[in-house]
This record gives C-alpha cells, structure tokens and sequence, in this order.
C-alpha cells in the first residue's frame, strides 16, 4: 500500500512539475522566459491613433499552463484607464476611449496573469507604441490661382 501511495505521489509530482507560466505570447510573437515567467517585451507592430473604441489593440496570452485560474489584470501603465483585457488575454480599447499620439505616445503596460495549477504568477512588462496619423479636415485640398502667377505668390 505504502509502494503504490509514493506512486501516486510521484506521479502527481511529475504532472505539475511545469506547472507555470513558462511564456507569453503576444499578437506579433513569443515573448519567452523562465520561473514563474517574469518577462519583458515589446510590441512590434505599432497601434494607430484612430482605432475605433472597442477594438483589438492585442492579445498577450500566458504559455505554459494548462489552463489560467484567474483573469489577466493589466496592473500598471495604463494611463487614463484606456484599455481594457479579457479573460483570454484580448486587449482592446475601452469604450468611450481613444487613443492620441500627441498626448502619450507610447504606454509602458504590466500584464498578469494566475496559472490555476500551481499557483505562480506570470508577469509581462511591454511597451505599446502608438503611431501617428495625420490629422486634417479632408484628404484632398483644391487650390485656385490666376493663370500666370509669378512664383513666391501668396495663395
């Protein structure tokens, strides 16, 4: 009896001996790192200014575990409350929000997120960029002039 409980212990050893976060992985890759998954990262692709209020921004997912015990938490840098994750990981701009390159160009985020087996915390610092768009009144202008303008003309 004594045999097969060391077993069973043995075995539940070795079915949660990786049981933590080991990565995260982000919309434009892996960001990958080791005990309990402190990480740093950058998002590459730039966001634009002009996503809509709602929209995907990113997903940053936690790897390694089976499953997440509790919800990821973005815990630090977002300023001004403007983005939002879910559950899995999605993180989009939140309702009533938008985004301003000329105001904070760039947000430095902390994301966590629980493995529910083991119990490790996993920890992602990234740095969201936020990238200009110009902004005019209409993509076209028309202009006027007086045939036989002489250059330096006032318009």
């Amino acid at each position: 009896m004594k045999g097969f409980i060391g077993i069973l212990a043995l075995a539940y050893l070795f079915h949660y001996a990786d049981a933590q976060i080991t990565a995260w992985t982000i919309t434009t890759g892996t960001v990958a790192g080791t005990n309990g998954a402190i990480v740093s990262g950058s998002v590459t692709a730039a966001i634009s200014e002009t996503i809509a209020a709602g929209g995907t921004l990113f997903t940053a997912a936690a790897t390694g575990v089976a499953t997440i015990g509790s919800p990821y938490a973005i815990t630090t840098g977002n300023t001004g409350d403007v983005m939002a994750i879910s559950s899995t990981g999605v993180v989009t701009l939140a309702t009533g929000k938008s985004l301003d390159f000329e105001t904070t160009p760039k947000y430095t985020l902390t994301i966590t997120a629980l493995a529910s087996s083991g119990g490790t915390t996993g920890t992602l610092t990234l740095t969201v960029n936020i990238k200009n768009v110009l902004e005019f009144g209409q993509k076209q202008y028309g202009v006027c002039m007086s045939d036989g303008a002489t250059a330096d003309t006032t318009v």
